[in-house]
């Protein structure tokens, strides 16, 4: 049977892995725990004008650089809006960019009695502006352009795994977000250090009717902690060298 098991594996996609923990003996279909995006979703915004508002751009034509950047990467991830949304379900969401690392995003939801966590991946950043390539200058010190790579808002999700918690862990989400003080806690990072590279961390949540989201620069302390848990906890086995 093992060698069966083995021969088996081989034939399992490498792209997407799909991985069921139970928390009883019983099977749990998680098939529909977890809303998709919808087409009205793809050239759409992910959070309310207000993230607009929280930074600061030298050309105005930025403004809404961070709204392009995560709404790409969501959209990419087939993740749902969620401040649209009226329902009193329980979910929280972390969405997590690094400069020199694939999107990572992980969503926990409470459904129908059980608890669950899905992670997942993209294998590249969502091109969520024209990028424009030169050839050098010319004798006038203007750019010579070369090529143009459109804004295609489009990746492709390269891990994803759905997990079902325990009551426990669930407890430990909510403690974790009543030590970030979440649902009082400003949508801009009063920390920002306006580093280049580094990282972006947007945390979402629903609750009751009532959405919030914060956004943070190279998170720290307790939101950094609380997604090193849902990595282990995902299986997705980020290494501490790569938690920025």
């Amino acid at each position: 049977m093992d060698k069966i098991l083995r021969s088996l594996s081989l034939f399992l996609p490498l792209s997407i892995l799909t991985l069921v923990s139970c928390k009883t003996n019983d099977s749990v279909d998680t098939k529909n725990v977890f809303e998709k995006a919808s087409k009205n979703d793809s050239l759409s915004y992910y959070f309310p004008s207000i993230l607009n508002d929280t930074v600061e751009r030298r050309n105005p034509n930025y403004r809404d650089f961070e709204q392009k950047w995560y709404s790409s990467s969501l959209y990419s991830f087939k993740e749902p809006i969620l401040y649209t949304k009226s329902d009193s379900i329980t979910i929280y969401r972390l969405l997590w960019l690094r400069s020199f690392h694939k999107p990572v995003c992980f969503s926990i939801k409470e459904f129908n009695g059980n608890y669950f966590l899905n992670a997942k991946t993209l294998d590249r950043q969502p091109a969520f502006y024209p990028e424009i390539e030169g050839k050098g200058k010319d004798e006038n010190g203007k750019w010579i352009l070369d090529t143009i790579q459109k804004a295609d808002r489009f990746a492709l999700i390269d891990f994803d795994t759905i997990n079902v918690l325990t009551s426990g862990q669930w407890s430990a989400i909510e403690n974790y977000i009543t030590e970030l003080d979440f649902w009082s806690s400003p949508v801009a990072d009063p920390d920002d250090d306006n580093s280049t590279d580094g990282s972006n961390w947007v945390l979402e949540g629903r609750r009751n009717g009532k959405y919030h989201f914060i956004n943070r620069r190279n998170a720290r302390g307790d939101l950094k902690n609380f997604a090193k848990e849902l990595n282990k906890w995902s299986g997705l086995n980020i290494k501490d060298d790569s938690f920025y």
